[in-house]
């Protein structure tokens, strides 16, 4: 398994520079992949920030896409904003 600290890194600065996206999903390698997701929305006066980090296979939406073609280089980070 390669070292996962700057896949880490990269997933964990980019939800801290953009409050309204909820998760960075990177795909490692069609078997690994490092999700980050926020656990709350922003407050203004809030002084922590929430995250849960997620290391492992991909599920099953993430599969789906493999199997499609859509991620074909990889590490590739997928974003997702609050709904």
């Amino acid at each position: 398994m390669k070292p996962l600290k700057k896949y880490i890194a990269r997933s964990l600065e980019m939800l801290d520079a953009r409050p309204e996206v909820r998760s960075a999903v990177t795909f490692v390698s069609p078997k690994v992949t490092v999700k980050v997701t926020r656990q709350r929305r922003a407050r203004a006066n809030a002084k922590q920030k929430t995250f849960l980090l997620s290391v492992g296979s991909p599920n099953f939406l993430e599969r789906r896409m493999l199997k499609a073609g859509k991620v074909n280089k990889f590490p590739l980070v997928k974003t997702e904003a609050f709904a």
